[in-house]
């Protein structure tokens, strides 16, 4: 049988209250639901950084992802593999951190 090692009382305090972690909750099941985009390249890439790292980024790169995610899959797919990238510095942030952290190769 699987066991929580966390209290309810730790989870809280991490999000200082019910309706805070509920709106993390579902903000995390709304960015996930977004990563499945309608390139398969792209699936492979965004849905594994959710699953793995999303809960390590500050609430500033969780709204940058948010932001990412609006783009279209073709920009996407341009700034993830380095054929392009945008001019919005904190966009040029987010996206070499997914590669970085799916082993995606750094352009310059």
């Amino acid at each position: 049988m699987f066991q929580f090692n966390y209290s309810t009382d730790m989870i809280i305090d991490k999000f200082h209250s019910v309706k805070d972690f509920m709106s993390d909750i579902a903000l995390k099941n709304k960015l996930k639901w977004q990563c499945r985009r309608g390139m398969l390249e792209l699936d492979v890439i965004l849905i594994p950084f959710m699953d793995n790292h999303f809960d390590s980024l500050t609430i500033e790169q969780q709204q940058t992802l948010a932001a990412l995610l609006e783009e279209a899959d073709p920009d996407l797919y341009t700034w993830l593999m380095g054929y392009g990238k945008t001019d919005n510095a904190q966009l040029i942030e987010m996206i070499n951190l997914i590669r970085d952290k799916t082993g995606l190769p750094l352009k310059a």
